[in-house]
């Protein structure tokens, strides 16, 4: 089995159930943002958060944007996710402290279901070797920047 497949079915397992809303209206997890005239400032994350950005250049269409976070180890249903309507800033609040697994891929379908052959999907891998890197949040603290790209 290769590595994506063994990484796609477990967050397969990790999407079920997850409870994820299905209104791309009252998506919530974009930071807040402060613009002026040339310059566009992300606020810091607030305690217990994992915030970044999720870059992809195809077309979502009815789809959405699914990110999930997950205990290292874990095989349960997500702990902690978000839904974004298009690519940009995503932010994941009230995470308990603890190291995470970050994956995101394009629910082409909207069916908050796992990921199906196709479609658009990432984790965070910050030393670019192709394995997803833990993300930790220790003593309350946010972490920034943690970027995927969806292929």
């Amino acid at each position: 089995m290769n590595r994506q497949f063994a990484i796609v079915a477990i967050v397969g397992v990790l999407v079920l159930g997850s409870g994820c809303s299905d209104d791309k209206s009252s998506d919530s997890t974009t930071p807040a943002t402060i613009s002026t005239d040339t310059t566009t400032t992300i606020a810091a994350p607030t305690e217990q958060t994992i915030a970044g950005t999720i870059s992809y250049a195809g077309d979502l269409g009815p789809g959405v944007i699914l990110v999930v976070a997950n205990l290292v180890g874990s095989n349960g249903p997500p702990l902690y996710s978000a839904v974004l309507g298009a690519a940009g800033s995503y932010a994941i609040t009230g995470v308990a402290d603890g190291e995470y697994i970050l994956f995101a891929f394009v629910d082409a379908a909207n069916d908050r279901g796992a990921p199906e052959e196709g479609e658009a999907q990432g984790f965070y891998d910050t030393n670019g070797d192709g394995n997803p890197d833990p993300v930790v949040i220790a003593g309350g603290a946010g972490v920034i920047d943690i970027d995927m790209t969806l292929v």
